[in-house]
């Protein structure tokens, strides 16, 4: 019976510094910078495995989140569904971050976490 709750006590002390940490980053002068990491680590569950195998966030800057798209038919789709990305984005966050989204087809500015293998296999899907 200790055992329980000294589990639920421990488990309640964790979620307390969890939020600690989290009030911390917002009032912080690191708060874009964490939640900028944070979008940019939970991509993948953000918007899906397969919107996330052709595109990557790769800058933010005052309210506009730069997304690198593997080809411009990719391109096009998200601007189909830019307003549900906002949205998805933002209730992540917990406040209106993104503003606009802008789309970078330049595969210079391919992430690091995208292997060429990748971006050819997802070019040659498409042509």
């Amino acid at each position: 019976m200790s055992d329980k709750k000294n589990f639920r006590k421990k488990k309640a002390q964790l979620e307390n510094s969890s939020e600690v940490l989290k009030s911390f980053f917002q009032k912080s002068p690191l708060s874009q910078q964490f939640t900028r990491w944070r979008v940019w680590n939970e991509w993948v569950q953000l918007v899906g495995e397969q919107i996330s195998k052709y595109s990557s966030p790769v800058k933010y800057d005052q309210g506009t989140l730069t997304l690198w798209v593997a080809h411009p038919v990719h391109m096009q789709n998200l601007q189909f569904i830019e307003f549900e990305l906002k949205t998805k984005i933002n209730n992540f966050v917990g406040r209106k971050w993104v503003h606009r989204l802008r789309y970078d087809l330049n595969p210079k500015n391919k992430p690091e976490n995208i292997s060429d293998n990748q971006l050819q296999q997802v070019i040659s899907e498409k042509d």
